[in-house]
């Protein structure tokens, strides 16, 4: 039997090291171009106070990916609110909004695979079903810490004895809050979609999104969103006949004037005039010829 020379093993791993070399030479370059591409940036955007914005932003490339929203450069905090229960024991309100329902101890949730929250309202003895629309049914069975942060960080929101927790396929965390009877959500700003609900001006600013997956990960470009001062048209008739239309709004903001001959959908809205409230958010339109149209109906918006 002839032996394998120690010189034959030191050839055969030479070249498996060289083909490994070659391997990753043509792997290395595949490598550092599969990081995130985004291909549809936020776009900005501009809200009266009180009123909702939503960002989104779409990804190609290998997943999974995770999102992280930021503000002016600053990762943006988790959000806690209310998904079901009004904050007294009891047992009604199946039919309705389940946040208007009365529970009593919810102990514990679950999901199914079509979006529905299933939660054990314990001291009614009850399983009770919340649907994607936010109406809560029964399905079986005949429910000082302190309660506050809703629509805030979720570190600063007041709990009792949270219990039962589980999370959905959005990354969206769930709990039983029992002491409170109520079933509350933190949604971490981790998703492709960012919806900044009744919009503040603490809320405005430069938001943009950071895309991460295995192989890397990109940012996208600035979105700004503009808070401007709630304001309401009002409309009056000059001694001349002359329709005023006026609002009081925010210093040098710019409104568009719209108007439309019906209210039947869908609704043909045309623009009248476009300008900027005066330094003291002032804003006026007169119509001389008010006296000469058909029914108008008029709107402003923000651009």
């Amino acid at each position: 039997m002839t032996k394998l020379q120690p010189k034959s093993i030191m050839r055969i791993e030479t070249l498996r090291n060289v083909l490994l070399a070659i391997c990753l030479g043509y792997l290395a370059p595949s490598l550092a171009l599969s990081q995130p591409v985004i291909t549809t940036p936020p776009t900005s955007q501009a809200v009266a106070a009180g009123g909702s914005a939503t960002f989104t932003v779409a990804v190609s490339g290998p997943g999974p990916f995770t999102y992280q929203w930021r503000l002016n450069g600053t990762n943006l905090p988790a959000i806690i609110t209310t998904v079901a229960g009004n904050g007294t024991e009891g047992y009604s309100g199946d039919g309705g909004p389940a946040t208007s329902a009365f529970m009593t101890g919810p102990t514990g949730i679950g999901f199914d695979g079509l979006g529905n929250l299933f939660i054990t309202d314990t001291y009614n003895g009850r399983i009770r079903k919340v649907a994607p629309n936010g109406i809560i049914t029964t399905v079986a069975g005949n429910g000082t810490y302190g309660y506050s942060g809703d629509g805030g960080p979720a570190t600063s929101a007041a709990l009792t004895a949270p219990s039962g927790l589980a999370v959905d396929g959005f990354g969206n965390l769930f709990f039983a809050d029992p002491g409170n009877s109520r079933i509350r959500k933190i949604a971490f700003s981790t998703g492709p979609t960012l919806v900044v609900a009744a919009a503040g001006f603490a809320n405005a600013g430069n938001y943009d999104v950071v895309v991460r997956s295995a192989s890397g990960s990109v940012t996208s470009s600035v979105a700004v969103l503009t808070v401007g001062q709630p304001f309401s048209l009002n409309a009056t008739i000059s001694s001349a006949n002359n329709l005023i239309l006026s609002l009081t709004g925010t210093a040098g903001q710019t409104y568009i004037l719209q108007a439309a001959t019906s209210l039947l959908a869908p609704i043909n809205w045309q623009p009248v005039v476009t300008n900027a409230a005066d330094a003291s958010g002032n804003w006026r339109f007169t119509n001389a010829t008010v006296s000469a149209q058909p029914a108008v109906f008029y709107r402003v918006a923000l651009p």
